[in-house]
Order: C-alpha cells, then structure tokens, then sequence
C-alpha cells in the first residue's frame, strides 16, 4: 500500500465489503484482541462517530482492532494505539473529502463518476495523491469503497501514497459513489 515505514490512514466512505473481521476477537480467551478492545472504551463513543463502519455498525470495536492491526501496527513504534486512532481522527478532521467530492459535484447518490475526477477532487482539496479503492456491487459494479491517505511516519504530515497496483485498487475507470443513507 504505502511506503515502508508509513502509517496509512484510511477514511472510509462507503464501506459496502461483507467483512470478514467479524469473526476477530469472538473469543473470550483472545487476550491480545481484548486488551486491544480494552484500550480503545475511552475513545469507543468518539469511534462511533468519527469512524463508524458503514457497513456493519454492530461490530464496532472489531472494526477498529481491524483498523489497528492492518494498519496501526505498521506505526507501532512511533505511535501507540490511542496515539494512532487519536492521530487518525485529527486527519481526519483535517481533510474532508465529502466536501472536497461535493466541491467537484461528486456525491454519494448512486451515481457513475469517473476514477480520474475523484482522484483530481481529492487530490486539489488535500495536495496529496491518495490511493482509492473499490468493491462491487451486487450488479458486478465497480464501487468506491476506500479512500486512502497516506502520512509520514509520525503520522503528522500527509505524504503522496505510491501508485495502486492492479488498477487503482480494483477500481474500473468509471465507478459507482453508492449512497449510504
């Protein structure tokens, strides 16, 4: 995904993925996914808002231990897992990308866009190339489902994220912004 030694941080759109990280910390004796589950209740209601899994609210806490392992951990040395969720929602927060799309006329309404205008959207608003990412629907089509930002390794300053291979992340060249409402 990004280069060696970067925290990726990953804004999620529409996540229409039937996620496999339901099963992750099912049981009781994991002491690894509990602890991690333990440290994020100060901050579990803050998640919930800033960082909800669109497609399946129910798993919460699985989600983010989803989000520590697959992606925290690359930053395990500069950053704990409070400092890499708090780190994440502060960039969060600084790049809005519903608004950078809505700006280019990009909205989440079910429609076809292409791949380039959404790179170009997001791109302008953030000065910083991201990496997106698609599923599909169940009518087979390509549907944006990631948008990737990727940082430096303090996971302050937004770097360029190389290139996506296979094709942008699975994305076709005109892909669907499927609303979530």
């Amino acid at each position: 995904m990004a280069k060696l030694g970067s925290l990726i941080f990953i804004s999620k759109l529409v996540l229409l993925l039937n996620f496999a990280v339901t099963t992750l910390a099912n049981d009781p004796n994991d002491f690894q996914a509990f602890y991690y589950i333990q440290q994020l209740k100060p901050i579990e209601k803050m998640l919930q808002t800033e960082w909800p899994s669109f497609t399946c609210p129910q798993i919460g806490r699985k989600f983010w231990l989803h989000e520590w392992n697959k992606h925290g951990t690359c930053s395990k040395s500069v950053l704990d897992e409070m400092s890499y969720f708090h780190t994440a929602l502060n960039l969060k927060n600084k790049i809005n990308i519903f608004q950078a799309l809505a700006k280019a006329k990009i909205q989440p309404n079910n429609q076809f866009y292409s791949l380039d205008s959404i790179n170009t959207a997001i791109t302008r608003a953030t000065g910083f190339r991201p990496s997106i990412f698609c599923n599909h629907d169940a009518q087979g089509n390509s549907q944006i489902w990631q948008v990737i930002h990727c940082v430096d390794k303090s996971g302050v300053k937004l770097i360029n994220c190389s290139s996506t291979p296979n094709n942008q992340g699975g994305c076709s060249s005109t892909i669907k912004f499927p609303s979530y409402n």
